[in-house]
C-alpha cells in the first residue's frame, strides 16, 4: 500500500491511538511522525534508532507496524519476525498475530502465516479451533474466477484514485490528481496535493468521456481531504467525508462524515453529523437501499479492533439516530472499512481481520432480518496479495469497481464485471433415507422405505437444531454448515411390525438408515457417517490401515478387506462425487524412490477401486513420499517402528459432496 493511501483513507487514520512514550529508544520525532500517519519517514526512524542499538519488543512493533500500514509486507515481515523473537512474549498483542501472518501470507509463506493464523484465532476465545487456514484458502478459491477485472485507464494517473459513486450522469471519485486552472492545495506531511471530490461523465453507470472535473464550491476543502461520496436516488442530498485538520485534543487529524443538500443547482447546507467525535474518525458513508441506514467505519471507543463498521437510523426529516455496531460477525480485531450496500441488502467491505489473501480484502456478507450472515472473502482476481478496498457493484448489470495498489500503482480504480454470484462456501447438505430391512433366517427379504418419519439433526452436544418428516420416498435433507460435525437420528413411533412370535412392538427408528428385522434392529451403527469435503474416509469410517508389502504396491489381501469398505461406501453414496486417493511413506530410503513408491501405491489403489466398480470420474490419485509426516519422524530423527507406521498411511480425501468442492 503506498503512502498516499495510507495517510489519506481510513484504514490507517482510523487506528487505535498511539501513547506518546518518553524514553531514550522511542524518540518523540519518531512518535509524532507514526501519530500522524507519515508511515514511510516513521519506519525510516525507528530503522535508524534500531541500528543504534535501541532495540525493544515495542520498538520493534511500530518498526513493523509503520511497514505494513505502508504496505511494505517483505519489511513488515522483518519487523514482526523481530518482535516475536524478543522473550517477553506476554505483551504480544492480537494485532500483532493477525498483521503478521497477513504479511507472511502477502509474501508466500502460506505455513507460517497459517501458523500465526491459528494462534491469532486461538486468542478468541469464541472462534478458537473453529477453522483453520486450509478451510480458507479453499473457500477463497471457490469464490474466485467470478470477475473480469480491468483498471479504469481514462480515470487512474500517476497520483491517488479510489472511491467510486454515481451522481445522476456523473461517476463521482477521489483523487489528489493536480487541477488545471484550479489552486491545489498540499499536505503539509507528504507536499501532495489533499484528495478531492472529482466527476466524470458516464451514461447508464458506463464511463462515455475522460474529462475529468474537480467539483467545485465548498464541498471540497482547502486544508484537508474530502473523500467517499454517496448520493441518496433522488440525488438531492449527498453524504461524504472530510478530514478536520489538526485537533488539539488529540494531535492528529480526524475524519468526520458531512451531509449536504443541493439546491438551485449547487450544493449547500454542509452539516456536520452528530454520530462524529473529536477523538475519533468516523468516514466513508453508504446507504441502505431504503435510505433508512448509514453506514460508516470508525475507531471510536466501541470498535472491536482499529476500525469497525456501524450504523445510524436515519428517520423522516434527516435525523440521525443512535450508532450501533454491525455485530461481531463482521468487526474483527484487525480492521473494517469501506461499506457498500447494494440494492439486495448485501454489505461489501474491506478487511484486514478476515483471512484473506494479503493486506485488505473484499468481503461479503447478505442481511438477513436484524444482522449479517456468514462473512465470505469474493476472491480473485479482485482480491489479491495487496490492498483492495472500495467495492460498488450494480446488482441489475453485475458491473461495478473496486481500488487496489496492486502491480505497483498508487491507488488506482479498476472496473469488474461479475461473471456468477458468490456462493455460501460455509454451507453444506446432507440428504438420507430411513428405511427398514425385514430379515427372515439371516437373508434380507425386502427393504422398505418409511414415509412420516421424524428425522431430527442434532449438533455436537446433541442438542436438537433441525427437524423434519420424511418424504413418501422416505427421503430427508438438511442444510450444514461444511465445518460442524452432526449427528441424525429418525423415528418412527406407532408402527407396529409382528415378530416372530405373534407379537405387535413399538420401533424406534435410530440413524438415516436404520434396518429392522420384526422389532430386532440390525446394522446397529452407533452413529450416521457423515462426511465433509476436505474430511478423510480412512477416519471417517473407522478403518484399519491399509498396509503393503515392504518394497511393494500390489494390494494385499488385507488392505483389499478395508478398499472394499471404502468401495460399498461410494457405491450407496453417490453425493460423494470425487475422492483423492492420497499415499504416504516413511522417511526410510531416498526421498526420490518414496516418492516413486508412493506414487505407486496410491495408483495400484486407484486401479483396485476402479476394477471394482468405481467410476474413474470420482477419483484421483497422487503420492506424496515422505514429504507430509504426522509426526516428527523425519531424516535425521530415530523413531520406534510404530512411528514410522503412522507415516505410512493411506488417505481417501473427500473433494467434492453434491456438487459442493
Amino acid at each position: 500500500m503506498k503512502k498516499n493511501y495510507i495517510i489519506y483513507t481510513i484504514v490507517a487514520i482510523l487506528m487505535l491511538p498511539v501513547q506518546a512514550q518518553k524514553g531514550k529508544y522511542l524518540s518523540n520525532k519518531a512518535l509524532e511522525m507514526y501519530k500522524n500517519l507519515s508511515f514511510a519517514d516513521a519506519s525510516n526512524a525507528f530503522k535508524k534508532a534500531i541500528k543504534k542499538g535501541y532495540s525493544s519488543a515495542e520498538m520493534y512493533r511500530y518498526w513493523a507496524n509503520s511497514q505494513y500500514f505502508n504496505g511494505n509486507y517483505e519489511d513488515a515481515v522483518k519487523g514482526y519476525t523481530e518482535l516475536f523473537s524478543t522473550s517477553d512474549n506476554t505483551k504480544f498483542n492480537l494485532n500483532d498475530y493477525i498483521r503478521y501472518s497477513q504479511s507472511l501470507n502477502a509474501q508466500g509463506d502460506k505455513q507460517s502465516a497459517q501458523k500465526y493464523y491459528q494462534l491469532f484465532l486461538a486468542q478468541q476465545a469464541e472462534k478458537r479451533g473453529e477453522y483453520e487456514l486450509e478451510d480458507y484458502l479453499q473457500m477463497i478459491e471457490e469464490n474466485s474466477n467470478r470477475y473480469n477485472v480491468e483498471p479504469l485507464l481514462g480515470v487512474n494517473t500517476d497520483k491517488t484514485e479510489y472511491g467510486a459513486a454515481f451522481y445522476k450522469d456523473y461517476f463521482i471519485f477521489s483523487s489528489n490528481r493536480d487541477s488545471v486552472g484550479i489552486v491545489n492545495y498540499k499536505d503539509s506531511w507528504t507536499n501532495d496535493n489533499f484528495l478531492n471530490l472529482y466527476a466524470v461523465k458516464s451514461e447508464n453507470e458506463e464511463l462515455v468521456d475522460n474529462d475529468v472535473k474537480r467539483l467545485r464550491g465548498k464541498i471540497n476543502a482547502r486544508g484537508g481531504h474530502t473523500t467517499s461520496a454517496c448520493f441518496t436516488k433522488d440525488g438531492k442530498t449527498m453524504y461524504f467525508t472530510k478530514s478536520s485538520g489538526k485537533n488539539k485534543e488529540n494531535g492528529f487529524d480526524v475524519l468526520k462524515i458531512y451531509r449536504a443538500t443541493l439546491k438551485e443547482g449547487k450544493w449547500s447546507n454542509i452539516e456536520e453529523l452528530p454520530i462524529n467525535g473529536n477523538r475519533f474518525s468516523t468516514a466513508h458513508p453508504a446507504l441502505s437501499p431504503a435510505e433508512d441506514r448509514l453506514y460508516f467505519a470508525s475507531d471510536r471507543p466501541e470498535a472491536i479492533g482499529g476500525t469497525d463498521i456501524f450504523y445510524a437510523p436515519i428517520y423522516s426529516g434527516g435525523k440521525i439516530g443512535r450508532v450501533e455496531s454491525v455485530g461481531s460477525g463482521i468487526n474483527t480485531y484487525g480492521r473494517e472499512s469501506f461499506p457498500f450496500i447494494s440494492d439486495r441488502d448485501e454489505l461489501y467491505f474491506s478487511s484486514d481481520g478476515h483471512f484473506g489473501l494479503g493486506g485488505y480484502d473484499i468481503f461479503y456478507s447478505k442481511k438477513e432480518k436484524d444482522s449479517f450472515g456468514n462473512v465470505l472473502n469474493v476472491g480473485a482476481p479482485v482480491n489479491s496479495s495487496n490492498d483492495d478496498f472500495a467495492f460498488y457493484m450494480n446488482i441489475d448489470n453485475g458491473k461495478g469497481f473496486f481500488s487496489s495498489n496492486r502491480n505497483e500503482h498508487q491507488d488506482d480504480i479498476f472496473a469488474v464485471e461479475e461473471l456468477s454470484t458468490i456462493k455460501d462456501v460455509f454451507v453444506s447438505e446432507v440428504n438420507g433415507l430411513v428405511y427398514e430391512r425385514i430379515i427372515k433366517n439371516d437373508v434380507v427379504v425386502s427393504t422398505n422405505l418409511l414415509s412420516e418419519a421424524m428425522v431430527y439433526l442434532l449438533d455436537e452436544n446433541n442438542t436438537i437444531i433441525d427437524s423434519m418428516v420424511t418424504s413418501r420416498e422416505g427421503a430427508y435433507h438438511f442444510p450444514l454448515n461444511r465445518f460442524k460435525n452432526y449427528k441424525i437420528i429418525a423415528k418412527k413411533d406407532a408402527v407396529h411390525i409382528k415378530d416372530e412370535y405373534g407379537g405387535v412392538k413399538k420401533i424406534s427408528y435410530i440413524n438415516s438408515e436404520i434396518a429392522v428385522s420384526k422389532g430386532k434392529r440390525v446394522n446397529n451403527l452407533d452413529d450416521i457417517v457423515l462426511v465433509k469435503t476436505g474430511s478423510d474416509l480412512f477416519t471417517d469410517l473407522k478403518l484399519e490401515p491399509i498396509l503393503f508389502d515392504f518394497d511393494r504396491a500390489n494390494i494385499r489381501s488385507d488392505a483389499a478387506i478395508e478398499l472394499d469398505k471404502i468401495i460399498a461406501y461410494l457405491k450407496k453414496h453417490k453425493e460423494v462425487k470425487k475422492v483423492s486417493i492420497r499415499s504416504h511413506t516413511d522417511s526410510k530410503g531416498a526421498e526420490s524412490y518414496n516418492l516413486k513408491l508412493s506414487e505407486k501405491r496410491a495408483k495400484s489403489t486407484y486401479e483396485y477401486m476402479v476394477a471394482n466398480g468405481i467410476s474413474r470420474s470420482r477419483l484421483l490419485y497422487k503420492g506424496f513420499g515422505e514429504s507430509k509426516p504426522v509426526n516428527e519422524c523425519v531424516d535425521g530423527e530415530t523413531c520406534s517402528e510404530m512411528e514410522y507406521q503412522d507415516n505410512r498411511r493411506s488417505e481417501f480425501i473427500v473433494m467434492e459432496i453434491d456438487g459442493v468442492k
